[in-house]
């Protein structure tokens, strides 16, 4: 599964939503992020393996790339976790879009 966070220039958010991790879930995240208005670029929080057909995916669909740090993680309830990775999403789509990040051109 991934979530996907659309914002504006500005850093405002505009939507959040959840895709599955599969080639169709891929086209549904790029569809729906593209449906908010021109795309520029997308950000990754810690690719690593996990992101990575994701990361390919989007790349062949000349999207930029931007890598976000990832923050130190504890163990939580699941309830917790998900309030984290929306906070994390949002977090990442900020980043992304004040240019507090890093090119990946892997």
């Amino acid at each position: 599964m991934h979530v996907a966070a659309v914002i504006t220039v500005m850093g405002v958010l505009i939507g959040t939503q959840a895709f599955p991790a599969t080639a169709d879930g891929y086209a549904a995240l790029l569809d729906w992020a593209r449906g908010h208005g021109r795309l520029r670029r997308a950000g990754f929080e810690g690719t690593s393996s996990h992101g990575t057909a994701l990361n390919r995916f989007l790349r062949r669909h000349d999207m930029q790339i931007l890598e976000i740090d990832r923050p130190d993680r504890t163990r939580a309830t699941a309830a917790r976790q998900e309030r984290r990775h929306r906070r994390r999403e949002r977090r990442t789509s900020r980043a992304v879009a004040g240019g507090h990040c890093h090119r990946q051109d892997r």
